[in-house]
């Protein structure tokens, strides 16, 4: 736990209080996009995952996500993959195919 000294220190310096500061990996850096993604209405845009992190969603984990699209928990469409409403229930679980 950081020093409450230091806190006010960096505050006083306009600069935000941080415990700990780490560079996120290539590999965590997908996931959190991933994550992310599809948290909003519109999903995932494929292509931009493609371009940003050089990796093919739907090969990488197209396997594993057959049973979701199957399932009704999510849809593929117009180059987007994105949580159905009765998938929105069980984001978790989607999710956890990306971990």
């Amino acid at each position: 736990m950081a020093e409450p000294g230091r806190n006010v220190d960096m505050l006083g310096r306009g600069l935000p209080p941080v415990a700990e500061r780490r560079r996120l990996t290539h590999e965590e850096r997908l996931g959190d996009a991933l994550f992310t993604g599809l948290r909003l209405v519109d999903g995932i845009d494929l292509e931009q995952v493609r371009q940003r992190y050089g990796v093919d969603v739907m090969a990488r984990y197209g396997e594993a996500l057959v049973p979701f699209l199957e399932g009704g928990w999510l849809v593929l469409q117009a180059g987007r993959l994105r949580l159905t409403r009765r998938g929105m229930l069980l984001a978790n679980e989607v999710m956890g195919t990306f971990v």
